[in-house]
């Protein structure tokens, strides 16, 4: 993604748009959560 991607999320929870959205973690990742199965283990 690019930085914009992340601005324009921080625009839109900072709109009246968003009034209605609480307690949540917004994910900007260009769906990437959507496709994977589960978090890659840390390697160590």
């Amino acid at each position: 993604g690019e930085s914009w991607d992340v601005a324009y999320a921080a625009l839109f929870l900072a709109s009246d748009d968003s009034k209605y959205i609480t307690g949540t973690t917004l994910l900007v990742d260009g769906g990437l959560a959507q496709t994977q199965r589960s978090w890659p283990s840390e390697k160590k």
